[in-house]
């Protein structure tokens, strides 16, 4: 079994990630990166963005076999309650309301899509057992990068959802089409208002957190492990 990653950019892995995964190869763009105990890793070398992410996770699911994908990255916070300091589960998501937009991917308008319980799970006890502090969120996913209060309130109050980002929702898309399972982990880098850009250069430059790469390990190690055979079976 592979689990395979998607990340926006190389500057969404995670730092130090290639010594913890020991991975093999490294190649940026809508090529694999692979480690030999079953993690992969795909980025778009051009920028976030719906159809990108659609596009690299397919590939990831057709392409290289991955039956598990985790949609990695950073994410803008919608509601004040929402740490800033924690890691988050996008178990819930859905698209941004122009509908209109996503024909490319499939998207039934109004879908939502939930990740799979058996994974959501399996994050929680790994993240536990390496003392990561992983909550559970809702997302929704937009066309462009969110910079103003007016416009992030507005897509709360309609998507009801905690964090918002630009890819999740079509890598949900994607596997869900291809019938492998997802799920998001994403650390906030700013609160969507006119104070966004900068938060999120400042973050971009930082890098993920190292603990979103220890979370990664732990998981490729549970999903291609004898103790996650089971895991597999169930959707």
């Amino acid at each position: 079994m592979i689990l395979g990653v998607f990340a926006a950019g190389k500057e969404e892995v995670p730092r130090d990630f290639d010594s913890h995964a020991q991975l093999a190869v490294c190649a940026f763009g809508c090529k694999l990166i692979r480690r030999q105990c079953g993690t992969a890793i795909v980025t778009c070398a051009g920028g976030p963005g719906v159809l990108e992410a659609f596009a690299a996770t397919t590939h990831l699911v057709r392409h290289h076999g991955a039956s598990t994908v985790l949609a990695v990255g950073f994410s803008g916070r919608l509601c004040p309650a929402v740490s800033a300091d924690r890691i988050f589960a996008v178990t819930r998501v859905r698209f941004c309301q122009d509908w209109s937009a996503y024909r490319s991917c499939n998207a039934p308008e109004g879908a939502v899509f939930e990740a799979p319980l058996t994974l959501v799970a399996l994050a929680r006890q790994v993240a536990l057992q390496l003392e990561i502090p992983l909550s559970q969120a809702s997302g929704v996913t937009t066309l462009s990068f969110i910079r103003d209060a007016a416009t992030a309130a507005r897509i709360a109050f309609a998507s009801q959802a905690d964090l918002v980002d630009m890819e999740s929702a079509a890598v949900a898309r994607a596997c869900v089409r291809s019938q492998a399972h997802w799920l998001a982990i994403r650390q906030i880098s700013d609160s969507a208002d006119s104070a966004a850009s900068s938060a999120y250069r400042e973050h971009l430059g930082q890098g993920l957190s190292p603990e979103i790469g220890r979370l990664i390990v732990g998981l490729s190690d549970r999903i291609n492990g004898p103790a996650s055979l089971d895991f597999h079976g169930e959707r």
